[in-house]
């Protein structure tokens, strides 16, 4: 069972990384006022140092593909530790650690009130926790 939610759950992330490319590179809602708030962001720029004055929607684009690229590298972590025979306290930290973090990404979309991810990362922090119990010799 550890083997099978673990394998579930990297390719939950996996399915979540692609899920979230999809939205991000989709085009823009024709929404006027989101368009309104969008061009405000654009025109909206921050000092971060270095001499660099990124707009808000170049934060929102870096964030967002930080996300991306962070959770497709944790799904094929995972993946590589599920289908390589890893020793069972390796294996029962990488899936401990992992529904940690999908647990607590969870709640941070939850309190954002963004639900599709809230619901995903929830259902893979439930298989990484099962994987985890369940990691032994």
């Amino acid at each position: 069972m550890q083997r099978k939610a673990a394998l579930a759950g990297s390719i939950g992330l996996l399915l979540v990384a692609l899920a979230h490319a999809v939205g991000h590179f989709a085009p823009a809602p024709t929404d006027p006022a989101f368009q309104t708030a969008w061009r405000a962001m654009a025109e909206v720029s921050l000092s971060l140092g270095f001499g660099w004055l990124p707009s808000l929607v170049d934060v929102w684009n870096s964030q967002s593909l930080t996300m991306l690229v962070l959770v497709a590298a944790l799904g094929l972590i995972n993946l590589r530790v599920a289908r390589a025979g890893a020793g069972a306290e390796l294996a029962r930290t990488v899936f401990a650690v992992t529904a940690l973090a999908t647990g607590a990404l969870a709640a941070v979309n939850v309190v954002s009130r963004v639900g599709m991810p809230a619901a995903s990362f929830a259902v893979v922090a439930g298989l990484f926790a099962v994987a985890a119990a369940r990691a032994r010799e």
